[in-house]
């Protein structure tokens, strides 16, 4: 009896130090795990004419279901600069939903950029987005619309929009854009989705 006993317990210490009891293969540990979340938001308009214009341009939509602003522009449209060139701009309300209205009369470059590192969902909750405004039906790879008002082959359009997440299992990347877009007077409906690619 007392032989046995002392198998079981030279037996239970050679598993215990090699990790095989109560001990979790792989341990959560925050310093590993390197996660990065990068809003942008980047407009590009040159301009050719001698007039003052209007653009109004899709936003990206609050897309967490337990937050109550869900549906409405994400904080990143309140962060927005001008980097080069000058006019005004801002959220508006239209009749195909949210939208930002740019008002000038010369080229200008109009950039917002966030990046989250490790931080709670808390901290990014009215920047994570999944859609666009002003789309032309519920499917991710839709048409979306644009309104531009102002003298016709003068303006062309250059636009970045993306939302990517990284880190050490995975990550996903949502972007749509435009390059080198002819605008036109009136509502247009323009193929902006790049990609959608999850991944953990």
């Amino acid at each position: 009896m007392k032989r046995s006993l002392l198998i079981l317990i030279i037996s239970l210490l050679i598993l215990m130090s090699s990790g095989c009891i109560l001990k979790n293969e792989n341990p959560p540990n925050k310093e590993n795990f390197l996660e990065k979340e990068i809003f942008h938001y980047e407009i590009q308009i040159e301009y050719s004419g001698n007039n003052n214009y209007t653009l109004i341009l899709p936003v990206p939509l609050i897309s967490r279901k337990n937050n109550p602003k869900k549906g409405e522009p994400i904080d990143l449209m309140n962060e927005l600069a001008i980097v080069y060139g000058e006019g005004s701009y801002g959220v508006s309300t239209n009749e195909y939903g949210y939208g930002l209205e740019i008002r000038s009369n010369q080229s200008c470059f109009i950039v917002g950029d966030r990046i989250f590192e490790n931080e709670s969902t808390d901290n990014d909750d009215n920047y994570a987005f999944d859609s666009l405004s002003m789309a032309t039906s519920e499917k991710y790879n839709s048409s979306h619309r644009i309104y531009f008002s102002g003298e016709n082959n003068t303006a062309k359009l250059n636009i970045s929009i993306y939302y990517r997440r990284e880190h050490s299992k995975g990550g996903h990347n949502l972007e749509w854009g435009v390059t080198n877009y002819n605008l036109t007077n009136g509502w247009q409906e323009v193929n902006m989705f790049v990609e959608m690619v999850e991944a953990g």
